[in-house]
């Protein structure tokens, strides 16, 4: 991942951790496969007619 890459993450990142993000957003943090390091991604809860809820990652795919 390059320097500027990781720069706008951390950018985008520290609202959400201190939450000042929308209200349908939220943070999802899993561990990485080869580290015990904590990954965290943003992700929007859409929700559908009736029960029905999905995670939606605004930035494209994740490797979660």
């Amino acid at each position: 991942m390059s320097f500027i890459t990781r720069l706008l993450q951390i950018i985008r990142l520290l609202p959400m951790r201190l939450g000042l993000g929308p209200a349908n957003a939220y943070l999802l943090s899993v561990p990485g496969q080869e580290d015990a390091a904590s990954h965290s991604y943003t992700v929007y809860l859409v929700e559908g007619s009736g029960h029905m809820r999905w995670l939606a990652a605004p930035n494209g795919g994740s490797p979660w």
